[in-house]
């Protein structure tokens, strides 16, 4: 645009008309500063445009929660059974599970898991080879596009399997997310009606009751915008503590302690397999010491399981498993 200003001025000037440069330099600068605000406009325009699939996305998730498990899926033509009262671990089977992303082609193909009431599994595999896609599907998160998911005796298929996981798993995210609350607040998010007793116990599950004596305002210190007054390790350890209060069936664990030294990893999760025994753990990590404790191990390359079992074996009898792990954890293939 300045350039065609400066056309039209010299045709003008051409043609007779008194133009000085400073005028001419003064209305090139005052346009550029008027067009600025203008580029901002449109761009909040199409940020709105974006706006209101995201806002039904979260209406929907908070309507599904408070309205109890069933309305969503009923609204998609496949019924799901609300969750029982009890807490007690029920097994999770997942067949043919399939989730792409548009935008870069990349999919998580055929899906198949057996995870015992109660137990420990891990799963492995390189960046980038669907790990925490897997583990927000688990969440209910996302909605698979294909798949079966039986959680006890409760079945769902396809799109219906985030509604029916959405009310028996729980998640603690690699990145946490902290309210500008106090520290109570953020613990009990996931059940405002918690006692006191209650979400202590859940921070000392995390092994966080501790700091949190020492803060000026005990449990009710405000954390300010995004935890800024946590660590990335006390983050961590307060989603930790959210989901040791809400107890659910199955306990996802994305890189959880990847931001912790080893001394307090390992404290961490002695307190979680003490507190949280009776629920079945799966564990996402690149740390072999977290998953040399589990079970069993799925591995994940390119949106596919390649392999399964107990991590001992693999190490014994798969050369792609000792690979993978001379990479992730040099020396673990001897």
């Amino acid at each position: 645009v300045p350039a065609l200003v400066y056309v039209g001025a010299g045709y003008a000037i051409a043609g007779g008309h008194a133009i000085d440069i400073g005028s001419l330099v003064a209305y090139v600068a005052l346009q550029t500063r008027f067009f600025g605000p203008i580029g901002q406009v449109m761009q909040l325009s199409a940020q709105l445009a974006a706006l209101p699939p995201v806002l039904r996305r979260v209406a929907e998730y908070q309507g599904a929660e408070y309205r109890g498990a069933g309305a969503l899926a009923e609204q998609r033509g496949t019924a799901v059974e609300p969750r029982p009262a009890a807490s007690e671990p029920e097994p999770v089977t997942v067949r043919g599970l399939g989730f792409g992303y548009p935008a870069d082609g990349f999919r998580l193909r055929a899906i198949d898991l057996d995870l015992p009431a109660g137990s420990r599994i891990a799963v492995v595999g390189e960046s980038g080879s669907g790990k925490s896609t897997l583990a927000l599907l688990l969440a209910g998160l996302l909605a698979p596009d294909e798949g079966t998911v039986t959680v006890g005796t409760r079945q769902a298929h396809g799109p219906a399997i985030a509604e029916l996981l959405r009310g028996a798993v729980g998640l603690v995210t690699q990145v946490p997310h902290v309210l500008h609350a106090s520290v109570a607040a953020n613990i009990s998010f996931g059940r405002p009606d918690a006692t006191p007793a209650e979400i202590v116990a859940a921070a000392r599950a995390a092994s966080l009751h501790e700091f949190i004596e020492s803060l000026p305002d005990g449990y009710d210190t405000l954390l300010g915008q995004g935890g800024a007054r946590l660590s990335g390790g006390q983050r961590q350890r307060l989603c930790v503590a959210r989901v040791a209060l809400v107890r659910p069936s199955l306990i996802v664990f994305d890189e959880t302690g990847s931001a912790l030294d080893r001394t307090t990893q390992a404290s961490m999760w002695t307190s979680i397999r003490t507190t949280l025994a009776p629920a079945t753990h799966l564990v996402i990590s690149h740390d072999e010491d977290t998953v040399a404790q589990c079970e069993l191990v799925y591995r994940l390359a390119g949106g596919s399981l390649v392999e399964a079992g107990d991590h001992h074996q693999l190490l014994r009898t798969s050369a792609d498993y000792r690979s993978f792990w001379a990479v992730e954890s040099p020396g673990a293939a001897s």
